[in-house]
C-alpha cells in the first residue's frame, strides 16, 4: 500500500500464521481482519516480480536456504488489499501504518 500507484494487491494463498498470532488474538481479543491489518500474521516479507518469474524466483529462494509462496498477484484497480482466503478486503486508507 506504500505504493502511490492505484494497484489492487490480491492474495490468493496465505501461511498459517506462527503461534504467537493466535495467542495476540485471543488475548486481544482481536478478530481476524484486525489482527491481519495490524500485525500482517507473520507474513514476512513481499516479493512482486513478473508471473512468468516466479517459478524462477521460488528455486532461487530455495537453493539460498529460503521458502517462498506465490500468494497472489498484483493487477490495476482502485488500491486496496485482498485477502481471498478470508473474504476480506482493506481498501486503501484502512491500512495505514499503525
Amino acid at each position: 500500500m506504500r505504493l502511490e500507484e492505484p494497484f489492487i494487491y490480491r492474495i490468493e494463498a496465505l501461511r498459517e500464521p506462527p503461534p504467537v498470532f493466535r495467542f495476540l488474538r485471543e488475548a486481544g481479543p482481536l478478530d481476524e481482519r484486525e489482527a491481519y491489518a495490524t500485525f500482517n500474521m507473520g507474513a514476512g516479507f513481499a516479493l512482486f516480480v513478473a508471473a512468468p518469474d516466479a517459478p524462477r524466483a521460488i528455486d532461487v529462494a530455495h537453493a539460498a536456504g529460503f521458502t517462498l509462496l506465490n500468494a497472489g498477484s498484483v493487477e490495476p484497480g482502485p488500491k486496496r488489499v485482498i485477502l481471498e482466503p478470508l473474504d476480506v478486503t482493506y481498501a486503501a486508507a484502512s491500512l495505514q501504518v499503525r
